[in-house]
């Protein structure tokens, strides 16, 4: 039972890694590269898990997409070591209405989708070992297979 627990459990790393690993892809094959300006930063608050108030800084980007229109775009990326004027790299890709925007040379968003996909891979690993030592308890798991 156990091995389950941690097999589900290395879900919870593995999803969102896979989806980081998705649209950094996409965004890199389809993505239009150019400059962004920090032209503010949004505050936003939230609950703790021990239910203090935090209050979170976001950077609002400003960059010109290729209709030469020019676009302010929240990202969502903490902690952001720029000031406001700042110039930045970003690729940029225009769906569904939306903007999705990666900063190049951004080592923090790359090295969190590894570490998930780390972790994941260790804990799912954990999880198989565990549930192959103690296999008398899936036993009934086999007896279902013809």
């Amino acid at each position: 039972m156990e091995g389950l627990i941690f097999i589900t459990g290395a879900l919870a790393f593995l999803i969102p890694a896979i989806i980081m690993f998705k649209r950094m892809r996409m965004i890199k094959l389809y993505g239009i590269r150019t400059k962004a300006v920090v032209v503010n930063f949004v505050p936003e608050q939230f609950k703790t898990s021990r239910g203090y108030k935090k209050t979170v800084y976001y950077p609002i980007l400003r960059f010109t997409n290729k209709r030469g229109e020019e676009v302010d775009e929240k990202i969502i990326i903490s902690p952001f070591d720029r000031k406001v004027n700042d110039a930045i790299d970003i690729m940029y890709l225009h769906e569904n209405g939306r903007y999705k925007v990666l900063l190049t040379n951004n080592i923090q968003t790359k090295y969190m989708a590894i570490l998930l996909l780390v972790v994941g891979l260790a804990v799912l690993s954990a999880g198989v070992i565990i549930i192959y030592h103690n296999m008398d308890d899936f036993q009934f798991i086999l007896d279902l297979i013809p």
